[in-house]
C-alpha cells in the first residue's frame, strides 16, 4: 500500500487489520506527521563540530529524535533553509541514510527571510534543486528528502511551486496553514475546504496539499495566534489530541494529524528545554491510540471533491 508500518516499541506493524493481516485500506488510515520549522542549530553544530562529533547522535537534537523513534516508532521532518545546510559535510551520511525511514529533510526557504510569494518558475526550480543537491551531499541519497514540506509562511506563487514540482526529486505537494492565512495560491473557499477535509489535490497542477492541524506555539501562554477555525480547548498537546480524537466534529479532519513546532522554541543549540514535552506528548498519544507515524508522500490519499476543480474529472 506504499505506507510504512509503525515500528513501535512492541514491534507490531501499525498497518495490521483486526485479524492480524495486512489491512487493504491501510493507506487511508489516519497517520501522524511531526515536523520542525526553521531547523538551523543542529545543522550548524554538524558543520562547526564535525571534527569532534564521531556520530550524528553526538548532536543533542538528533540524539533526542532517535530516542523518540526507538521508544515510539516516531518519524520526523526537518524543514531547513538552503543557507543553513550549505557547507555541512557528508561525514554522517551513513547514519542519515540508515535513518531514512524516520528522518527526512524538507525545503523551508532559501534563507531565513525568504518567501516564494512572488517567485518565478525558474526561481522555484533553482531553489529546490539547490536544496536537493545539499541533502544528497549530506546524506548520500535522495531517500532522506521530504517531498511534501511546509514552505516559509505558507507562501509560494503557483509558478514557483510548479518549478519545485519539475525540479530534481521534485515537490509532490505542500503543507498548508494552520490559521487564517491563505496558503500559496489558494482562495478563501479552498482554504475553508482544507480546514474541514484535511487535504486537497490540485489535479490540474499535479500537487497535493495537507492542512497543518496543530502548531505547538499555541501552547505557550503568551502566544497570539491568527487561528480562527480550530483553536485548542486544552492546555497541553496530549489532551488536545485526545479531545480531537474523541470529538465527532473532527471526523473529516483527522485522517492526518499534521503537527509542527520551531526548533528555536525548545532547542538552544546545546540543550533542550521543557517545551520538548510538546512533541513527546504527541508521540505518546499516537502510541497509545494506535496511530501510525508516516510521511504524506507515502500515503495514497483519497480523492478530493470534484467541484474544487470543476474543469477536471476526478476519478
Amino acid at each position: 500500500n506504499g505506507a510504512d508500518g509503525k515500528d513501535g516499541k512492541d514491534g507490531k506493524d501499525g498497518n495490521d487489520g483486526a485479524d492480524g493481516t495486512d489491512s487493504p485500506i491501510a493507506s487511508q488510515a489516519e497517520f501522524m506527521h511531526i515536523s520542525f520549522d526553521d531547523v538551523t542549530y543542529c545543522f550548524q553544530n554538524l558543520k562547526n563540530k564535525a571534527a569532534t562529533y564521531t556520530s550524528l547522535y553526538d548532536e543533542p537534537f538528533f540524539a533526542w529524535l532517535k530516542g523518540l523513534n526507538e521508544q515510539y516508532g516516531a518519524k520526523f521532518s526537518l524543514y531547513v533553509y538552503n543557507d543553513s545546510i550549505s557547507g555541512v559535510s557528508n561525514k554522517f551520511a551513513a547514519e542519515f541514510l540508515a535513518a531514512k525511514d524516520w528522518l527526512k529533510i524538507g525545503l523551508h526557504a532559501s534563507n531565513g527571510s525568504h518567501q516564494f510569494t512572488s517567485a518565478t518558475y525558474e526561481q522555484g526550480k533553482t531553489a529546490w534543486n539547490a536544496f536537493v543537491d545539499n541533502v544528497v551531499r549530506i546524506t548520500g541519497s535522495y531517500l532522506n528528502i521530504d517531498r511534501i514540506p511546509r514552505l516559509h509562511t505558507f507562501a509560494g506563487s503557483l509558478e514557483a511551486l510548479r518549478g519545485m514540482r519539475d525540479a530534481n526529486c521534485g515537490a509532490l505537494g505542500f503543507l498548508s496553514a494552520d490559521d487564517s492565512r491563505l496558503s500559496y495560491y489558494f482562495d478563501t473557499e479552498l482554504m475553508q475546504y482544507m480546514y474541514s477535509n484535511d487535504h486537497v489535490t490540485d489535479y490540474e497542477n499535479g500537487l497535493v496539499f495537507l492542512t497543518t492541524d496543530l502548531r505547538t506555539d499555541w501552547f505557550k501562554s503568551d502566544f497570539s495566534s491568527a487561528n480562527t477555525y480550530n483553536k485548542p480547548t486544552e492546555d497541553n498537546v496530549y489532551d488536545e489530541l485526545v479531545a480531537r480524537y474523541t470529538n465527532a466534529s473532527y471526523a473529516n479532519s483527522i485522517s492526518s494529524y499534521i503537527l509542527f513546532g520551531h526548533e528555536w522554541q525548545f532547542y538552544t543549540g546545546s540543550s533542550l528545554n521543557s517545551n520538548k514535552a510538546w512533541f513527546e506528548d504527541a508521540c505518546r498519544f499516537a502510541d497509545e491510540y494506535g496511530i501510525d507515524f508516516d510521511y504524506a508522500q507515502n500515503r495514497k490519499l483519497s480523492p478530493t471533491k470534484e467541484d474544487i476543480y470543476p474543469e477536471t474529472t476526478v476519478s
